[in-house]
């Protein structure tokens, strides 16, 4: 069973949305004016609000809609993605990510644009350790976690099917009730993901089955 929750797990981390190629010159809908480019001073992951739209996350932050890294099309109705430049000034908590992250996608229904996930994964060990640390001083205690390893029975499975050595992969779950957010953050050696949900979105749920996460969280 161990097998199966990592295989499944491991395979849900990468982006299942069932996406084509877009057209360089395709652009998503949205009133601008005109396509300055914007003066970006960067911003603190920790302070998107689930709360708010994408527009308010771009006055915010300082990003622009031109700024969007993501080169595919969603194919799903019910919601866009916006891919943040890995190469931009970001911060989690205070911990500096600068060149230190990469796949940070925040999703947004087409309708009303509220934002109501975001997911990063974090390529530095000690960068990712220190970022955890900050969520359990911030929250305290996860209300759920769960570590594993190679060393104690654990089998991890690389892209050819082999069996890794001295693999770990260590599950946490924050649920901050102010917010409305949920925490989701799985650390292995390739780094940290996060994946951070709004909890009284109508695309809370869906989500959760689109990355399996009830399989291995305690997401109730």
């Amino acid at each position: 069973m161990k097998l199966l929750l990592n295989v499944l797990l491991l395979t849900s981390i990468i982006s299942c949305n069932g996406k084509a190629e877009k057209p360089k010159e395709e652009l998503k809908s949205e009133t601008v004016t005109s396509k300055k480019m914007v003066t970006y001073k960067g911003f603190d992951v920790a302070n998107i609000n689930f709360d708010e739209t994408l527009k308010q996350f771009f006055d915010s932050s300082g990003l622009s809609l031109y700024q969007d890294q993501n080169q595919t099309t969603n194919l799903n109705m019910d919601y866009e993605e916006f891919v943040v430049p890995d190469a931009q000034e970001v911060a989690y908590f205070g911990v500096d990510l600068s060149k230190k992250f990469k796949e940070f996608s925040i999703f947004y229904p087409k309708k009303d644009q509220k934002i109501f996930c975001y997911e990063l994964s974090i390529t530095d060990q000690e960068t990712s350790k220190s970022v955890i640390k900050k969520f359990e001083e911030q929250y305290g205690k996860p209300v759920f976690s769960k570590q594993e390893s190679s060393k104690t029975g654990t089998i991890f499975l690389d892209e050819n099917g082999e069996a890794k050595k001295d693999a770990f992969q260590n599950l946490y779950q924050w649920n901050d009730a102010k917010s409305h957010a949920v925490y989701f953050l799985i650390h292995s050696g390739s780094g940290l993901n996060i994946i951070a949900l709004d909890k009284n979105s109508p695309m809370y749920k869906q989500w959760i089955d689109l990355r399996s996460l009830d399989m291995v969280f305690d997401n109730k």
